[in-house]
């Protein structure tokens, strides 16, 4: 039938979809279990092809008739027409985008250290193979150095605060080529001596002859005429097209077409509710009424104050005993993979405020929640249970872990990952550990509204620098009049919003929020026939999707005209 084709239509899309993918993502072909050989261009030309293809497949799908599309189909239709509309982009933005700074250089090249310590190297092709990659990690250098220089030429570079960072970023690569880049010798069990020599000889000329000086000719690009040159101001706003690259972004991230004028807005107004909330839990616990003298408290005192790495993993394990057992009330489905916590890379700490999570793979089948173990004695560790909550159960691993494992979606469902869905569970997952009665304690529960202080302080500050012209230093106000982070902390965030993932931060927030009022909106609806589990099936068990295209689903499962919007 003519509906029959359509979706054959549709799912042949997505086929070609997922293998240019795979043919163009070193990360896709890994996490696939195929082999790499290869690491991704990062060329104006590449970037350019890739919008041509994203244009021809966007046109492809505007060419189907939805109304034809079967309803497990709709999400997918919606996903990659999203995925299709914001590739299509990927030229004209090109010149925008940073890649030397820590976030965003640090996930490139922990993906091809992962690469890279999973080869194969049984045998001599697998370990020209493994040479071939070494080389390629030179080229990525290389293209990064080109590209910053070209951007230069376009006065497009990093404010001048962003320098530093990026520059300890390089270096650390620098101090740690052997160990990230010269496999264990356990590696080359199996090879004889003779071998193991041989790809010696030629491995160690390739770091230190090629990758080495690649790395220190890239930190010379951005060296002092680099950081002369430099801007004082943050924000997208200064550069050419840098307003419509910024609303890109959010619309990248977040799903919406969302206006930053109006982000803004609402962010303060979510920070007015929060406020009052810090204060009513504040006379509860019968603390000091001035709130900055309070959070000063909460710094220094010794039961949030952890005396080194191993008793922030043990609170962290703590917290996650206390809600395992409350999972299945909430939750039909769970993944199989299991989770743990990990201290992060001390090498690139400095570059972080929290950790991040590190999602299962072939290679290394567990969830970790790679965390930051420096500067402890400056780190309140009040807001630990939230932190948990969002990086393992009920949060991202119970979200991305169970994506993973799912059967009978696509499977280019596997490799995508939307910030607004994502993060937005997280922190609706955070705010529901609340109800699953982990906040019990007014500490725990004071911190967790702190870890939300601080994600609506994101979207202040985030629209602030990149819309409204707010400087750095009024950005850095505005987070410590309104979070318990330290002066360190604050900075590295800020930074990190102005110059490495702008409006990737506003997701968190604005997103859960989004998931939380449209839940009550249809348990209200629903009454007693409501599901939670059922209603978190849908929220985390269909794949990555755009945040639209979640809303699209709730509406036809609950059989509902509108949901309420933020914005």
């Amino acid at each position: 039938t003519s509906n029959d084709d359509v979706n054959r239509t549709l799912i042949a899309i997505a086929d070609d979809i997922l293998e240019a993918m795979t043919a163009g993502s070193a990360v896709v072909r890994f996490e696939a279990g195929l082999p790499v050989e290869r690491f991704d261009d990062l060329s104006e030309e590449a970037a350019r092809e890739k919008a041509q293809a994203a244009a021809g497949m966007r046109d492809r799908l505007a060419a189907l008739s939805k109304e034809s599309i079967a309803a497990d189909n709709l999400v997918l239709f919606e996903t990659l027409v999203h995925l299709m509309h914001m590739d299509s982009a990927a030229q004209r933005f090109y010149w925008l985008r940073f890649e030397i700074t820590p976030y965003v250089a640090h996930f490139r090249f922990d993906d091809m250290h992962r690469i890279l310590l999973s080869a194969p190297l049984e045998t001599k092709e697998a370990r020209a193979i493994y040479l071939g990659l070494l080389e390629g990690y030179a080229k990525t250098i290389d293209a990064i150095a080109e590209k910053t220089a070209g951007q230069a030429a376009r006065s497009v570079r990093l404010p001048r605060r962003a320098i530093p960072g990026a520059r300890n970023f390089f270096r650390g690569l620098i101090n740690n080529l052997h160990a990230n880049l010269t496999p264990d010798a356990k590696r080359l069990d199996a090879v004889s001596a003779d071998e193991r020599a041989a790809f010696d000889e030629l491995t160690d000329p390739l770091i230190a002859e090629r990758i080495q000086p690649a790395l220190s000719e890239l930190l010379d690009v951005i060296g002092e005429p680099y950081e002369k040159a430099a801007p004082d101001a943050v924000g997208l706003a200064q550069y050419p097209e840098g307003s419509d690259y910024y609303r890109h972004l959010i619309e990248l991230y977040n799903g919406y077409s969302w206006d930053p004028a109006a982000l803004h807005e609402a962010g303060l107004d979510l920070m007015d509710e929060l406020a009052a909330k810090r204060a009513e839990i504040r006379k509860q616990i019968g603390g000091d009424e001035d709130e900055i003298a309070f959070h000063e408290g909460l710094k220094t005192d010794p039961r949030f104050i952890a005396a080194g790495p191993d008793m922030v993993a043990k609170t962290y394990e703590k917290h996650l005993t206390r809600i395992a057992p409350k999972m299945d009330a909430y939750f039909a489905q769970q993944p199989k993979a299991a989770y743990a916590v990990k201290r992060a890379d001390p090498a690139i700490e400095n570059t972080m405020t929290f950790g991040y999570y590190e999602h299962p793979t072939p290679a290394h089948p567990v969830g970790y929640y790679r965390f930051n173990g420096s500067g402890l004695e400056d780190r309140s560790q009040c807001a630990a249970a939230h932190l948990i909550y969002h990086e393992l159960i009920p949060g991202h691993h119970t979200h991305i872990a169970l994506i993973q494992e799912q059967s009978g979606a696509h499977p280019i469902f596997n490799y995508l990952q939307f910030s607004g869905q994502i993060e937005g569970w997280a922190e609706y997952a955070a705010r529901l550990a609340g109800e699953m009665g982990m906040y019990e304690d007014l500490y725990d529960l004071y911190g967790h509204l702190l870890q939300v202080s601080f994600l609506t302080a994101r979207i202040v500050v985030d629209t602030g620098m990149h819309a409204l012209g707010w400087s750095l230093e009024e950005a850095q106000a505005y987070m410590k009049k309104n979070t318990i982070e330290s002066d360190a902390q604050i900075a590295t965030e800020t930074i990190r919003y102005a110059t490495d993932l702008p409006a990737q931060g506003l997701a968190y927030r604005m997103s859960a929020e989004l998931m939380w009022r449209w839940r009550e909106e249809i348990r209200a609806r629903t009454g007693a026939g409501f599901d939670i589990r059922a209603f978190h099936r849908e929220l985390t068990a269909n794949g990555s999707m755009p945040m639209p295209a979640l809303e699209a689903r709730l509406k036809r499962v609950y059989g509902l005209q509108d949901l309420p919007q933020l914005v």
